[in-house]
C-alpha cells in the first residue's frame, strides 16, 4: 500500500489547522511567561527602592 499524493495532502490538511493552534496557544503560553517575568522583575526593583527610602 502506498500513500498518493492526494492522500498526504488530505493528513497535512486534518493535521495541519489543530498543530498550528496548539502551536499558537504554546507560543501565547510562553510569551505571557515571558511577559510575566520582566513585570515580576520591574516590580521587585521598584520595591526594592521604596523600601530603600
Amino acid at each position: 500500500m502506498t500513500i498518493t499524493i492526494a492522500d498526504w495532502i488530505s493528513i497535512g490538511q486534518t493535521i495541519g489547522v489543530p498543530s498550528i493552534v496548539c502551536a499558537a496557544a504554546f507560543f501565547f503560553i510562553y510569551k505571557k511567561e515571558i511577559w510575566s517575568q520582566r513585570e515580576r522583575k520591574e516590580y521587585m526593583t521598584r520595591e526594592v527602592d521604596a523600601d530603600d527610602r
